[in-house]
């Protein structure tokens, strides 16, 4: 799925947009009603994104950052189920491959010679807490809390 951008130039996704101001990019997390959780489609559209910063030359630093009460509330349970099988060895091996996917997200953002900075507030909890460990720097309010359940 591409992104779709509005009249400020402004690239939105199902779960995060990305605004620019000069040479910084701001990645925003933007399922605020869902606490910002994990999907599939985060897991995607944040690899890509982070190709996307890399590779731009006008991007000097990435801030990620979240819209609503929570910068995010790790995975998603309700859209993680569909990660439950019948233990076979062909949803084990699926699974496996599933899971390196999904952690090549986070070295994505591990990964990009841009600075990312991420600026948190309210809950971390569980994939969020691997999120901001994956960046150079980490920013948080007063009112942050962290969590790995």
């Amino acid at each position: 799925m591409s992104a779709r951008k509005d009249e400020t130039g402004t690239a939105a996704g199902p779960c995060l947009k990305v605004e620019k101001s000069g040479h910084v990019a701001w990645l925003v997390l933007n399922r605020p009603r869902q606490r910002n959780t994990m999907t599939p489609e985060f897991f995607d559209e944040i690899t890509r994104r982070f190709e996307e910063f890399d590779a731009d030359p006008d991007v000097r630093v990435v801030v990620i950052r979240a819209e609503g009460k929570s910068f995010t509330a790790g995975l998603d349970l309700v859209a993680a189920q569909a990660l439950l099988g019948d233990g076979s060895a062909v949803y084990r091996d699926w699974l496996y491959r599933k899971i390196k996917q999904l952690q090549a997200s986070m070295t994505a953002v591990e990964k990009c010679r841009k600075p990312v900075i991420a600026a948190i507030h309210g809950h971390c909890i569980g994939g969020g807490v691997d999120l901001t460990s994956a960046c150079d720097i980490r920013i948080a309010s007063e009112d942050a809390v962290f969590s790995i359940r």
